[in-house]
């Protein structure tokens, strides 16, 4: 009996301490301040402007919008904060203050947010919602309140502060009989006023000449939900006095609708005979509505009647286009083709595989001359009119398949290494194509190939010699081209066979070369192996390791040679070190995987290693201060590189983190926010200028005898500028109005007073 006794109890206190803990997990929600009469409550969609205070369970306060006297903005369950924000701030009045008591699951995880927040810290938050701006569903919602009809309309909703219906502009669209909202894109504005707009799923509809309302986040006065007195004293449906009906409904009865910027609107057939005094009356008090003072020119709706029986893939009887425009408004916006188009593409491939090619037979010239009668400068001159070029060509390395097999060996190793459950892993962005998980243990496979290739240098005796070396280069160079064409070829097959949402849009609509050059999907995928992001990191690994052979065999001596060498080293770690910030760049976003990527990212560690090659066997020599000034150009560089790009990481996976909550944002009509502070605050592109200086003391750094050297920094420079220019339209399509006055309050680009 005893026994059962205790057996009880226990069970008692392990389900009371189960329980306990089970309640600490929950999120707890505390009202600090009602609001009373409050009838608009924030909801999934809505964009929030919140004052808040964090703090950790003993009291000690990691971040606080208040000294900054900036509001946090956001949009409410689109991810942006963490998911304790998203399900506390779900009903809250404006003027409301909470108290969110939020567990490690819903805040920052196990890992926490080093050095302020600790791994599985339970976070406290006073909130105050300073501001509601309604999302769609709440605009449509409004929308049918201002107009008192039910159901019966379509919805267009322009994108943040546009202030026109340009073709390529972003609109929402609400059609009830039809479904949910629907994203789409404006094809072309008629003269008649109509609208031609193409939905996400392809279909295409027309929006006629209807009346606008800017910003209906805001209720005019008299139109509140309450019943009106008139309402009240005859207890049916009566209207209050000079309250006229909406124009949806007046189009309903036969009365004529009033227009905007004098188009001419759709009606029905009359059905009673209106008097003059009370259309003349309702005009006047729509006009009246129209001139009420609104608090943010946020947005504007078009909404017209909408009937069941109307074919929505048909343009509307006013439309006066002829089948010719109507034909160029189907094609919508033309795609608009990057280096132009395939054949730029293929120049600049064969640019970059002709300057490989031709640097090593360079090299190989200076370094390992052919004996001939018609050679005129001594070895190890790098003047190109003195050499036997036939000679040289004579004397090109023949192909070695174990050289190749060495190359995809090393490659093979690398994937092994990618996708084993080993070190950190890393979300991808909401939104990401490829695997939802990315294995950051980049450094674990340095340290391995590293520890592999001088443990076989140590045991059995392995080196190479300068020749060696020159010899195996252009073979390693060959596989890395022929390599590339057929992974491009794979993953033109492989995207051909995938869904089209998940396939690029920008090579869609165009041709099967230029398909294939830029990639059919943006990030393909074998299983958990990231294609795009395990490709980086070959390219920049195998860097690494073609200088470790020249330090290990070549032996540079002097400061110069050393520092030609150790600062690209260090350029390769510092990106295999922060791979994980590529998830969140333009690159890996937004940019297809074709046949370009592949084979530059495979010729790309024989562009770097121009630079020590060069140093050691044109033995270049510099003055100390020359190299400390170079040294600090590079170092700058890298410093503005690296702090632009953790800051831009760390707020789009989070901007509530404390590191990046007190930078001053824009607001997007996308729902997400522009950082206008901090790095980004200066220029619109900080990390390409790092970039720019780190490439350009790569060049100083070999001095300025010749050309060679300098293929990659001015090279990197083009693209880099050229990056910048497609950056600015892809991020002007996106973002639209907000870019624009992104632009206006960040004026240079990527060149501090000068671009």
């Amino acid at each position: 009996m005893r026994a059962t006794v205790a057996l009880l109890v226990l069970l008692v206190g392990i389900l009371a301490c189960l329980a306990a803990a089970e309640t600490k997990k929950k999120l707890q929600i505390g009202v600090k301040k009602r609001v009373e009469g409050c009838t608009v409550k924030s909801r999934k969609g809505d964009f929030l402007h919140m004052h808040y205070t964090g703090k950790l369970e003993d009291g000690t306060e990691f971040d606080s919008s208040i000294p900054r006297n900036q509001p946090f903005t956001f949009t409410l369950g689109s991810g942006q904060v963490i998911k304790g924000w998203d399900q506390g701030l779900l009903g809250m009045c404006e003027g409301e203050k909470r108290k969110l008591v939020i567990p490690s699951d819903l805040g920052y995880g196990d890992r926490g947010s080093p050095p302020k927040i600790p791994p599985g810290a339970t976070l406290i938050f006073d909130v105050e919602l300073l501001k509601l701006e309604l999302g769609i569903l709440a605009d449509l919602a409004r929308c049918l309140l201002l107009y008192l009809e039910v159901c019966n309309f379509i919805a267009v909703r322009k994108a943040y502060s546009m202030t026109s219906w340009s073709a390529g502009s972003n609109v929402f669209v609400a059609i009830p009989e039809k479904g949910d909202l629907a994203a789409g894109k404006v094809l072309k504005e008629n003269k008649s006023g109509t609208v031609r707009i193409q939905l996400d799923d392809g279909t295409k509809i027309t929006v006629g000449p209807e009346d606008v309302f800017e910003n209906p986040n805001k209720t005019p006065k008299g139109r509140q939900r309450s019943r009106s007195p008139a309402r009240k004293s005859t207890g049916g449906r009566g209207r209050s006095p000079g309250r006229p009906k909406s124009p949806a409904r007046a189009a309903s009865t036969g009365r004529k609708r009033s227009t905007s910027r004098g188009r001419k609107a759709n009606t029905t057939p009359k059905t009673k005979e209106e008097k003059p005094e009370k259309a003349s009356t309702a005009k006047k008090t729509v006009e009246k509505k129209k001139e009420e003072p609104v608090s943010s020119p946020s947005m504007t709706l078009r909404v017209r009647r909408w009937n069941k029986d109307d074919n929505i893939d048909s343009d509307t009887e006013d439309s006066k286009n002829t089948e010719k425009e109507k034909e160029k408004e189907a094609e919508g916006p033309k795609v608009v083709l990057e280096y132009g188009g395939a054949i730029g593409i293929i120049g600049l491939l064969l640019i970059i595989i002709g300057v490989t090619f031709g640097t090593q037979m360079v090299f190989r010239s200076v370094a390992m001359p052919p004996k001939s009668a018609n050679a005129t400068v001594p070895q190890g001159t790098f003047n190109l009119k003195g050499h036997d070029w036939r000679a040289l060509v004579a004397q090109w390395p023949k192909w070695d398949w174990l050289l190749a097999g060495q190359l995809v060996a090393f490659w093979f190793v690398q994937v092994i290494l990618a996708v084993l459950p080993i070190g950190p892993t890393e979300n991808a962005l909401p939104g990401s194509t490829g695997p939802r998980l990315y294995r950051r243990n980049g450094l674990i496979a340095v340290v391995v190939t590293f520890g592999a290739l001088l443990a076989h240098r140590r045991y059995q005796g392995y080196g190479m010699t300068k020749a060696q070396i020159l010899t195996a280069l252009p073979i390693w160079a060959a596989t890395s081209v022929v390599a590339g064409l057929l992974l491009g070829i794979f993953l033109y097959w492989k995207g051909s066979r995938a869904p089209v949402s998940l396939q690029n849009p920008a090579t869609v609509a165009t041709s099967k070369v230029y398909a294939f050059l830029m990639g059919k999907q943006i990030n393909p995928a074998i299983g958990n192996l990231h294609l795009k992001m395990v490709l980086l990191r070959i390219g920049i690994l195998e860097a690494l390791m073609l200088n470790l052979l020249i330090f290990l065999n070549l032996e540079p001596n002097g400061t110069n040679q050393l520092a030609a060498l150790v600062m690209p080293s260090i350029y390769c770690l510092d990106a295999i070190a922060f791979e994980h910030n590529m998830l969140t760049s333009l690159a890996v976003q937004a940019e297809g995987l074709g046949a370009m990527t592949t084979v530059g990212m495979l010729l790309y560690p024989f562009l770097t290693v121009n630079l020590p090659l060069y140093a050691v066997i044109a033995n270049v020599e510099m003055n100390n201060y020359l190299i400390g000034f170079i040294v600090f150009l590079y170092t700058s560089g890298l410093l503005i590189n690296r702090m632009s790009c953790n800051q831009k990481h760390c707020f789009r996976k989070n901007p509530m983190d404390p590191a990046v909550s007190h930078l001053e944002t824009l607001p997007t009509a996308r729902g997400k926010k522009l950082l206008v502070s901090g790095w980004w605050g200066v220029l619109r592109h900080p990390n390409y200028f790092g970039d720019m200086l780190v490439h350009s003391a790569f060049g100083l750094i070999s001095g300025h005898e010749h050309i060679l050297p300098w293929f990659l920094p001015i090279f990197t420079t083009l693209i880099l500028l050229l990056r910048v220019s497609q950056d600015h339209h892809h991020c002007q399509a996106k973002y639209g109005d907000a870019w624009s006055r992104y632009c206006e309050r960040v004026k240079y680009r990527v060149l501090p007073k000068i671009y």
